[in-house]
């Protein structure tokens, strides 16, 4: 099984290196992947660190491209690849030597392999690895498994770096990333979610992202958090389009809910408890699903845990500076 690992790379020469070798040094066959490692308009070292790893070894093969942010640069990595299946991993974070022979055993698990499968992930932070947030259990683990039958693996966390995918995922759909810097991830992997024909899930923890001060769930840029209630606008009209808005309901609802409702909110409550687009976000919420608070995975330990359950109620009364206040004591939700 020959897979393509797709590296977008921006400004990335501070932690590229940890991550290329970790990429090279897996447990995998030597000749059965790839790193397309893309550079995409960096105006640092990037470039040439790249080109040196290049030099070193035929496994690594990067390209060079003006910037068109992440889902761009993993869409030319993409349409570069050889592989037929791909996996994603971002600059700044690192993977275990097993994470291309856990994704391979996973998806050949079941007869004719899976389109996907989805493993586990871990933070870490100035190199100690943090437990894994979250874990789904075993129930699931490799065992074909599809939307149809198991709506619940639309709330699985919607990295696109915590999983494998079958080339004619892509290929057959014509679904790509949108080429948007934020909430990329969120905008695609549900689609391909639904369009998959069977899906493995393994409990490994192969995965290990960096928390990084200058991520998104920490940006300052608070105005963009508008893109969130665009792309989950662009996503439940895909859904009603294909007629698929009442069968999944429910997990279109929490993903509202978490994504736009808590995540964003807390987001911004932490840095501006007035900001107006908290506002906009709980009417978008109440207004595409205004029985939200019934929702039946706020009761599910596997998608809402503790902390976010706090967050939920606070948001809910408005009580965003008593939020803000929380968060500065202690982190309760994520990274």
């Amino acid at each position: 099984m020959f897979i393509s690992v797709i590296v977008p790379a921006y400004n990335a020469d501070k932690w590229l290196n940890e991550c290329i070798d970790s990429l090279l040094n897996q447990e995998y066959s030597f000749d059965s992947y790839e790193i397309i490692a893309v550079n995409d308009g960096s105006r640092d070292n990037t470039g040439t660190i790249l080109d040196e790893y290049a030099r070193r070894d035929p496994r690594v093969r990067p390209l060079h491209q003006e910037n068109k942010g992440l889902g761009g640069a993993r869409n030319s990595g993409i349409a570069a690849a050889k592989g037929e299946y791909f996996a994603f991993v971002d600059s700044d974070d690192r993977v275990a030597p097993d994470f291309l022979s856990a994704f391979a055993t996973a998806a050949r698990s079941i007869p004719g392999n899976a389109d996907m499968v989805i493993a586990n992930f871990a933070p870490f932070v100035n190199d100690k690895l943090l437990p894994p947030q979250p874990n789904y259990g075993s129930e699931w683990q490799n065992q074909p498994l599809n939307a149809e039958n198991n709506p619940q693996l639309l709330l699985f966390h919607p990295s696109a770096c915590i999983r494998l995918y079958r080339r004619d995922l892509f290929t057959e759909t014509g679904l790509s990333f949108t080429p948007r810097s934020w909430f990329e991830d969120l905008h695609l992997i549900p689609r391909l979610t639904v369009l998959a024909r069977n899906i493995v899930y393994t409990p490994a923890v192969t995965y290990h992202y960096r928390r990084n001060p200058e991520s998104i769930m920490n940006s300052t840029r608070l105005a963009r958090n508008i893109e969130m209630i665009q792309v989950l606008e662009e996503l439940l009209d895909w859904f009603k389009v294909r007629q698929e808005e009442e069968k999944f309901r429910s997990e279109l609802e929490f993903l509202v809910i978490y994504n736009a409702f808590v995540t964003s909110s807390v987001r911004i409550a932490r840095q501006d408890p007035r900001h107006p687009l908290l506002s906009d976000l709980y009417a978008f919420t109440e207004r595409n699903f205004p029985d939200f608070r019934k929702n039946p995975y706020l009761k599910d330990n596997r998608f809402s845990s503790r902390g976010f359950r706090l967050s939920f109620n606070l948001i809910e009364r408005r009580r965003y500076g008593l939020l803000r206040n929380l968060f500065r004591l202690r982190g309760i939700f994520g990274s």
